[in-house]
């Protein structure tokens, strides 16, 4: 869809370039008048067009050339705020082609109510089609018209519904009309207002806009067709549930860290266990120490490593899945206070003792296989048995 025309009235007058105004004696255009005035319609924003056409026969119009387009399709939003067809037909739009032969021309006549009209020169010569229903005040009307000179097809809508062509004016329409004979194959300057007719009216305009490939159709929010919308909503759609949140992610990771590394520690444990049963609380009470404090204190990595290096004595796989078991576990558990280390650290002595020695006496005694015999230390003293 390639936009030709855009004119939203926002800024200083006309915000799409040049428009050159003709106002009759007593008639006004406003191009910043507040679109509350229209009661703010969806889409207008803060302001529009005004055409007040006071004196009937009057020439007031504004006016916009263009660049001699083959193919247009034209959308006017349009206010009634008051209508008096008492001197004849009002006109609103008309269009003219590079050498200034009418193209259409959009009014209201008194036609079983007050209706909307579209002359066309589709033919080479002037055709009436009166719309389906009766124009009401203090309403906005969407109205669209196609020039399709490519393929010789002419159309126009209001509120999306199809009007009365050269093929078909029964209700609903069901084809388009055809440009036949001599016709104009371009458009090159659009009017807002009346050229002489004698209907006496005040009326607002907003988003005049032409496209040259396609109905423009409803706007939406931003300045968009609902068409040109809905395409973006999609794509932004699809772009966001392919894009996975950081936060989410980051979550995600640490959970299955903490996850793996505690299921790491039990397992290390467990195959500790072959060791006697002081090097098995002395390690588990350790790790679980670890892993309640980044920065452990010296009590608890000494105890660590102490049992560690036991259980190497009996299962030096053991002993190494032990501590890296620790280490894992230490770097991903938040800090804790370091009474709460040396705690952890007295917890496991006083579990390493009671394992060892039955009458929970307080010593711990180790057995490790020696070349004479079974050797005890206690308390770092040394005694021989047996």
């Amino acid at each position: 869809m390639a936009r030709v025309l855009h004119e939203t009235l926002e800024g200083d007058d006309y915000f799409d370039g040049s428009w050159s105004e003709t106002v009759g004696d007593g008639d006004t255009i406003e191009p910043d008048e507040s679109s509350a005035s229209a009661g703010s319609p969806v889409g207008w924003d803060s302001q529009c067009l005004k055409i007040i056409m006071a004196t009937g026969g009057n020439h007031t119009y504004t006016h916009r050339d263009l660049s001699s387009y083959i193919d247009s399709w034209v959308r006017i939003e349009f206010y009634l705020a008051s209508l008096d067809l008492g001197g004849g037909p009002a006109e609103i739009a008309f269009m003219y082609d590079n050498g200034y032969t009418t193209v259409w021309k959009l009014g209201i006549v008194s036609s079983s109510g007050n209706r909307f009209r579209l002359n066309t020169f589709h033919d080479g010569s002037s055709n009436d089609y009166i719309a389906l229903s009766t124009v009401l005040p203090e309403t906005v009307y969407r109205i669209e018209i196609k020039w399709d000179s490519t393929n010789n097809k002419w159309a126009w809508r209001i509120d999306d519904v199809d009007q009365p062509n050269d093929q078909d004016s029964s209700d609903p329409i069901e084809s388009e009309g055809n440009l036949t004979d001599t016709h104009p194959t371009n458009i090159d300057h659009l009017y807002l207002g009346g050229n002489g007719t004698w209907g006496i009216y005040t009326a607002y305009y907003d988003l005049i806009t032409i496209d040259d490939e396609d109905w423009v159709g409803a706007e939406a929010a931003g300045g968009e067709s609902a068409s040109e919308s809905a395409s973006e909503s999609a794509s932004e759609s699809a772009s966001e549930s392919a894009s996975i949140s950081p936060s989410a992610s980051e979550s995600a990771s640490e959970s299955a860290s903490e996850s793996a590394s505690e299921s790491a520690s039990e397992s290390a444990s467990e195959s500790a266990s072959v060791s006697p049963s002081a090097s098995e609380s002395a390690s588990e009470s350790a790790s679980e120490s670890a892993s309640e404090s980044t920065s452990p204190s010296e009590g608890a990595s000494e105890s660590a490593s102490e049992s560690a290096s036991e259980s190497a004595s009996i299962s030096p796989s053991a002993s190494e899945s032990a501590s890296e078991s620790a280490s894992e576990s230490a770097s991903i558990s938040p800090s804790v206070s370091e009474s709460a280390s040396e705690s952890a650290s007295e917890s496991a002595s006083e579990s390493a003792s009671e394992s060892a020695s039955p009458s929970g006496g307080g010593l711990i005694a180790v057995p490790i296989i020696s070349s004479d015999g079974i050797h005890s230390i206690i308390m770092g003293k040394s005694v021989i048995n047996g």
